[in-house]
Formats: structure tokens, sequence, C-alpha cells
């Protein structure tokens, strides 16, 4: 037994990989685009797989193939798989999903963002999904900050954006 305080102490080169036991019957992949991308872990002929990706290039490899370009992010398709099946409701997996749908999104902001993403950021906040106070900003690398001058790097909410009427006058 090792006294309280102390630990175990080991490096990366200490932890060797053996791969050995029982064999994989099935292979859930996310994101990945062909067969070349697994040769090196497993024979996907040897295998059943389910395949789960948004990208217009995958090879629709696999047993099961769930790649659709028209979502905009791959969490996307998850929830959808989620709630299509009654998988059950786990809150802090639903927020990983929702977190996974505003990243991809920039916070529901960027021009390829469907409507399944606001349909399933729906369907994730009713079952315990929470919407973060302050959004990632990818551009920038920090949360947005919403107060202060500098409109250039600072998010606005839509209520207090100035609007133009139809004449072009600010309202």
């Amino acid at each position: 037994l090792f006294a309280e305080g102390t630990g175990i102490n080991f490096n990366e080169q200490d932890i060797e990989y053996i791969r050995k036991g029982a064999a994989a019957q099935l292979i859930v992949t996310i994101g990945v685009g062909s067969e070349q991308e697994l040769a090196s872990f497993v024979d996907s002929a040897s295998v059943k797989t389910i395949h789960i990706d948004r990208s217009p290039t995958n090879t629709l490899m696999g047993d099961v193939v769930l790649v659709d370009p028209s979502f905009s992010s791959i969490s996307e398709i998850v929830a959808e798989m989620v709630r299509e099946l009654s998988l059950g409701s786990d809150p802090d997996a639903f927020q990983n999903l929702m977190d996974g749908i505003t990243h991809a999104t920039r916070n529901f902001t960027h021009p390829s963002t469907s409507a399944f993403a606001f349909e399933a950021a729906g369907f994730l906040l009713q079952n315990g999904a929470r919407r973060k106070e302050k959004p990632f900003d990818q551009t920038q690398g920090k949360r947005f900050d919403r107060g202060g001058s500098d409109r250039q790097q600072k998010a606005m909410p839509f209520d207090q954006t100035p609007l133009a009427d139809a004449r072009g006058r600010q309202g």
C-alpha cells in the first residue's frame, strides 16, 4: 500500500499497449471517411461496422451507413438517432451533443447551419441540455464578451442590434 499523499509516477514510455483478447464484433465510427483510415486498427472486412458522418466525400463503406451532408454537424445526426430510437435521456450525453452542435454551427450563426440543428437543439434542451452563457467564438479563440464598444470582436444580442427601417433609418 502507498502512504497517503504519494502516488504512482510513470511516463508514456512506461506504457505498453497489448492487442489481444476478444476481437471486436462491431465497430461504430464517427467522422471516418474511408476504410484506409481504419486499416491500422482493424480489418474492417472481418467485423460489422456502423459509420456516422456528414461529409459528402465519405466513401460510404460499411454495413450500416449514416452519412448525410444536409446536417451541419455529426452531433445532430446522433441526436436524431437517439430521438428516433428512444435511446433514453442522459443529461450529460445530451449536453455533449448540444455543445457539439453549438460548436459546429458557431452558436447557430454559421451560414451552413441546418434546420436540423435547431430541431436537435430543441430536443436536447427539452431533455436536460443547457445553452452556455457565453458561447465560444472559434474565430477569435476566446469567449464572447457582450459588453464594451468594440463591436468587431464582441457579440451583440439581437435585441440591442440597431435595425434600419424600410427607408434606411436606424431604429
